[in-house]
């Protein structure tokens, strides 16, 4: 799970290569074609359900023509429109997506936690920031079983 600062075909097809899964969320200026869907040309044409999430499998992404399927919908409590290009079903892909942000709290969490204890136990050569990678990793293959 990304946010649209990791968009990148060049990043889709590496964890493709790797047999990973992702959901990343992607700005609303990426050239996009669905089959049936002459209109949509960019991922911003794509109109929102009220309650609900578009889902489209088979979707070729920018000029490189990326295949992927992508999830359409409005952020709960904003008006931010989250555009989700994924590996995975399409279906899953808003639900997985969402767990992004309980991994950050957690993530702050121990960042803060990992800080304090360094400040008695921990070389000063190793900072927190250093271990902030190491704990989304570590949150992830905690909660995402």
């Amino acid at each position: 799970m990304a946010d649209r600062g990791f968009k990148s075909i060049d990043l889709f097809e590496f964890i493709d290569k790797l047999g990973w899964k992702y959901c990343i969320r992607c700005t609303n200026d990426v050239l996009v074609k669905i089959e049936g869907k002459e209109k949509i040309k960019y991922l911003r044409d794509i109109t929102t359900l009220k309650n609900g999430v578009r889902k489209f499998n088979g979707v070729l992404l920018s000029a490189a023509k990326y295949k992927c399927n992508i999830a359409v919908c409005k952020a709960e409590e904003s008006d931010d429109t989250w555009y989700i290009v994924t590996n995975m079903d399409s279906k899953k892909a808003v639900r997985e997506y969402k767990k992004r942000f309980i991994i950050e709290e957690i993530s702050l969490i121990l960042t803060y936690i990992i800080f304090r204890i360094s400040l008695y136990f921990i070389p000063m050569e190793i900072t927190p920031t250093k271990c902030t990678s190491m704990n989304l990793f570590i949150v992830y293959a905690i909660y995402c079983p």
